[in-house]
């Protein structure tokens, strides 16, 4: 990948790690120098790295070598396949545009310099781009043809790990929305709007139909339902029940020290420990063969 590939995305994937340690080590993994910046050509080297020939392109089989070993060659080629396409054309050559792309969408802002804070909240664009290359193939069949069922299972489940990472997009967009007031911190009263908009018939309760019924229009159901049961337990009982004690245990999480303000370093900081809650209540019905 020009600078994303698949030794940084489908590797710490793969573990189930944190997205947002994911992101700051894919981050500092461009940031060669160090500086808490990446400029263009620091995203260049990877691609001129893969280019183990000179000629300014990388093949599949180029990308290939230079990815992290053991990384599932479905995730290689969905990668590659994202890539190849940013000119125009799906030939099975990546070409150096596809860094000036790649750049452009993590500066948007265009100053030449892409902040971990701009890389956290514009990655997702790309993630969701390979993901939806990863789609193109499941609905080609392609994990019909594996032959060994762990292995296909095995795969199966990462792959809605991954789709679940896409979802939750980059954590600067998440904390925006939250911060109705734009002021850059998020009190109680801002977290609990979204309960109560949720809780369309004001009983101080939000039913499973409710919170489908106000998630994010074109979500996987699969997501909302696990989304759900994490949120459903915070008041100890599994009852298809969201109470409003499940706001107040969520700002507890993201607001550790209780000073009643949650800045974006603290969300950015407490958030995976919410979004692991999630994957765990993936992983059990994943297991339980609910895919």
């Amino acid at each position: 990948m020009a600078g994303l590939d698949s030794q940084r995305l489908s590797q710490p994937l793969c573990r189930c790690g944190r997205q947002n340690s994911t992101h700051e080590e894919m981050f500092k993994s461009l940031d060669l120098n160090g500086d808490g910046v990446v400029v263009y050509q620091e995203l260049l080297s990877d691609f001129l790295e893969k280019d183990t020939n000179g000629d300014r392109r990388v093949s599949l089989e180029e990308f290939s070598a230079k990815s992290f070993v053991g990384s599932i060659p479905i995730f290689v080629e969905c990668t590659f396949n994202y890539y190849d396409k940013m000119d125009g054309k799906n030939d099975g050559i990546m070409e150096e545009i596809s860094s000036n792309i790649t750049y452009s969408i993590l500066d948007p802002a265009n100053d030449g310099e892409i902040t971990f804070e701009e890389f956290d909240t514009n990655v997702a664009q790309i993630e969701n781009g390979i993901i939806a290359e990863m789609m193109a193939l499941l609905e080609q069949g392609h994990f019909r043809t594996l032959t060994d069922p762990d292995q296909a299972c095995a795969i199966m489940k990462i792959f809605f790990l991954c789709l679940f990472v896409a979802a939750v997009l980059g954590h600067g967009e998440n904390f925006r929305a939250i911060d109705l007031n734009c002021d850059g911190v998020v009190v109680y009263q801002e977290m609990l709007s979204d309960f109560l908009q949720k809780d369309t018939n004001g009983d101080g309760l939000v039913s499973r139909e409710e919170f489908a019924a106000k998630s994010f229009v074109g979500s996987i159901p699969f997501f909302v339902e696990c989304t759900f049961n994490y949120y459903d337990k915070m008041d100890g009982k599994k009852d298809g029940i969201m109470e409003e004690i499940s706001t107040k245990t969520t700002y507890s999480i993201l607001d550790p020290d209780n000073d009643g303000e949650i800045t974006y370093e603290d969300f950015a900081i407490n958030v995976p420990q919410i979004e692991n809650g999630i994957k765990a209540e993936m992983m059990a019905l994943l297991e339980q063969g609910s895919y």
